[in-house]
């Protein structure tokens, strides 16, 4: 069967907002809208990305956008890159694994990825950082002569992954240290209507 991909996106998004604004109410009627400045004040969308929109799962991406933008982002170390609740992020597939991770070297915060799609092997173009596929510190030029680190403090250097769950076609990111379960957010006919979701990348 056809589906409309926009409508089933909304209906993913209404079916969690209105299931927790019914909750927090303790009504199953209709609930008023927002006064029109919430949708306006910078201020209060500054607060919505560090209190709701990091904490929740986002829409980041269909998985053919790694096919679509280089015929080349089929190997192995292909990226996409973009921002989501304020963050400079990116996904990295392997294989037919999707890591996630801040764009930032641990080492002084210069991105790992400029580009918005390309192929990367997660080096630092700064000091040349490297890192493994699960972004834990590979090598430093001249790490003995300039730095000394431990074995215990190199273990601690690594970049910042961020949770990817993969359904269907659709990728979803999560910048919580600890997040929420996937279909604690997002659950019944909605999960079956996009996971069925055939989409061609056009």
């Amino acid at each position: 069967p056809s589906h409309d991909m926009n409508a089933v996106m909304k209906g993913l998004d209404g079916n969690f907002w209105l299931a927790t604004a019914r909750q927090k109410t303790g009504t199953k009627e209709s609930v008023p809208l927002l006064p029109i400045r919430f949708y306006q004040d910078h201020k209060i969308y500054e607060r919505e990305e560090k209190k709701i929109f990091s904490s929740i799962w986002l829409f980041f991406g269909i998985t053919q956008e790694f096919e679509r933008e280089n015929s080349e982002l089929n190997n192995n170390g292909a990226y996409i890159r973009k921002t989501a609740a304020g963050e400079d992020i990116f996904i990295r597939k392997s294989g037919n694994e999707y890591t996630g991770f801040i764009n930032r070297c641990p080492h002084r915060f210069h991105p790992i990825v400029k580009d918005d799609y390309g192929k990367t092997n997660l080096v630092c173009p700064y000091h040349y950082w490297s890192f493994d596929e699960d972004g834990c510190l590979k090598g430093i030029p001249y790490e003995k002569e300039c730095y000394q680190f431990s074995q215990a403090k190199r273990k601690t250097i690594a970049l910042n992954r961020i949770a990817v769950e993969k359904l269907g076609s659709f990728l979803f990111v999560n910048l919580a240290k600890d997040p929420m379960p996937f279909e604690k957010q997002f659950r019944g006919q909605y999960l079956k209507e996009v996971k069925a979701l055939i989409v061609t990348g056009k």
